[in-house]
């Protein structure tokens, strides 16, 4: 009897965030909680708002389905505030699509939780903080006037107050959880985590110098009040976009706090007011130290990706005995690669110039090479392909093959040249060789006796000797290739192609006689012996 298979609970399964979304209502109340404790204007309306940015940031990590803790959430800390069930319910409407929306539109055109790994996915978070935000302040301030829990006339300003904290809290706090959230590629060492305490530190006294009351500041001496974020800018310029996050989250934690507390240049009349312009301020400089942040990550991965592109260059170059070059024409500056400075004799910390490097090209093909260089500034770049000679330090001659390729700029005129240079003085030399081992085999058969020929493995003839020619009275190239059939007698063509070509696919000698028209047009019986040739490999 077979057993029955268990299948897998898919209750269980379908429920196993229950604890994630517990904690993230307790999270989302407490922090609302908070957040309510500022509201002066409405008891619903807060200009400091956290729970907008933890909700933002749930969804990018943990998906829509977090969702209904972002409701539930909402749903206490207001029905325990004010209003009755029905706006409750309608606040907590607003609050869960404002960050659903916030999300759809970071993860449809920011990256995702990559949207702080560069500039544009800054502002691009910015806008969809800006844009999504307007939901919830409709939802809420809409519902608690319609209910009775808020006044017409005061609808805008609670609508700015309601909006302006929730954008500031998806600007402020849900940078801070993602980027916490995720694993930093940094490589720290002792020195930077010195530099990062010593700016925190330093961070923490100046917030407190200016929002802490150390210091007499109001709105009068308000440039006073921006000491701090150079600090700020400087973590931006320096580190990631972990400790910028970081940093502002606690200038703004003091600053909120000192201007409850009456201190620091955004104390005005009313709380709601000093805190409304303490959050402006917050959010220019988030955006500003994000967006400088990002930029400088991405500048920095720009440069280890060109680092490691340059290496996997140098290194199929070097296989390949290639030396690598890049001119900076309008500079005059010659970057120049270590296989590169080898090939040509160079020193390491020796500079290289396009004038310096033709004094080393050699006397014979120097002007050359400088009447191709001009040719191609002059004709509008492009590429070139260059053999020359060139005298090393040791007073050697080494054959060098280079092609480049110029680039002109936007008026047309030449900006820069990239390009490689090799080895082939072992190529010249086998040419050389070749060309006297030729020079040499036709001396040889020119001289003899015979008529010999050669043909390729194309079954076309190659080479004809002195011999052929003076026999046939005609020139080299009417008789290569096939040419040289037109020779033979009508009545031995057909056996004469059978043995050549039926010996010629078998790979085999062949011996046979046939008439051959002779300079005078008289047919003369030969006798033609054919031998293949095979390289060393067996090749044919």
């Amino acid at each position: 009897m077979p057993l029955p298979v268990p299948q897998p609970n898919k209750q269980s399964r379908a429920f196993s965030g229950l604890p994630v979304i517990g904690i993230l209502t307790l999270v989302y109340f407490i922090a609302g909680k908070f957040g309510l404790l500022l509201a002066s204007l409405h008891a619903s309306a807060s200009p400091v708002w956290p729970p907008a940015g933890i909700a933002l940031a749930a969804l990018l990590l943990l998906g829509y389905r977090a969702w209904p803790a972002i409701f539930v959430g909402a749903f206490l800390v207001n029905v325990t505030t004010a209003g009755n069930v029905a706006t409750s319910l309608a606040v907590a409407s607003g609050n869960t699509l404002e960050a659903v929306c916030g999300a759809w539109l970071v993860n449809r055109f920011a990256g995702g939780t990559t949207v702080f790994d560069r500039p544009q996915g800054v502002f691009k978070f910015a806008l969809a903080a800006a844009v999504s935000t307007i939901i919830s302040p409709a939802f809420g301030v809409t519902s608690l006037a319609l209910a009775g829990f808020a006044d017409w006339t005061n609808y805008g300003a609670i609508w700015l107050t309601w909006w302006l904290g929730d954008t500031t809290g998806d600007l402020l706090i849900a940078p801070l959880i993602i980027l916490w959230s995720i694993a930093s590629k940094r490589r720290w060492n002792r020195r930077d985590a010195v530099e990062v305490g010593i700016l925190l530190l330093l961070l923490c006294v100046l917030s407190e110098a200016v929002f802490g009351g150390w210091l007499t500041i109001s709105a009068r001496n308000y440039p006073i009040g921006l000491i701090s974020g150079p600090i700020v800018i400087w973590m931006a310029f320096r580190f990631t976009q972990r400790e910028t996050a970081t940093g502002i989250f606690i200038l703004s934690a003091i600053a909120i706090w000192g201007t409850l507390h009456g201190f620091g240049p955004f104390v005005g009349e009313a709380q709601n007011q000093s805190l409304l312009a303490l959050q402006s301020w917050t959010a220019v400089l988030t955006i500003s130290a994000m967006a400088l942040s990002a930029g400088m990550a991405e500048r920095g991965r720009a440069e280890e990706a060109l680092r490691e592109s340059e290496a996997h260059v140098s290194l199929a170059a070097n296989a390949a005995n290639l030396g690598l070059w890049f001119w900076n024409i309008r500079d005059d500056k010659l970057w120049v690669t270590e296989k590169w400075r080898r090939l040509f004799g160079f020193a390491e910390s020796e500079p290289v110039s396009f004038d310096r490097v033709l004094q080393v090209v050699h006397p014979e093909d120097r002007q050359r090479t400088k009447q191709l260089v001009q040719q191609m500034f002059e004709g509008g770049g492009g590429e070139y392909e260059n053999e020359y000679r060139i005298t090393r330090p040791d007073g050697s001659t080494r054959w060098m093959a280079g092609h480049g390729s110029v680039e002109l700029d936007e008026c047309g005129k030449p900006a820069f040249a990239r390009g490689m240079s090799r080895d082939i003085t072992l190529r010249k030399q086998a040419e050389d060789a070749l060309r006297e081992s030729e020079e040499r085999f036709r001396t040889v058969a020119n001289a003899a006796p015979v008529m010999i020929w050669m043909s390729g493995t194309d079954k076309a003839c190659t080479f004809f000797n002195k011999g052929w020619l003076d026999f046939t009275g005609r020139k080299l190239e009417q008789e290569l290739g096939n040419g040289w059939a037109d020779g033979v007698h009508r009545e031995d063509f057909d056996r004469w192609r059978d043995i050549y070509g039926n010996s010629f696919d078998a790979r085999q000698p062949f011996t046979m006689e046939y008439r051959l028209r002779r300079s005078d047009g008289e047919y003369r019986w030969v006798l033609d012996i054919g031998t293949p040739r095979f390289a060393a490999d067996g090749a044919f």
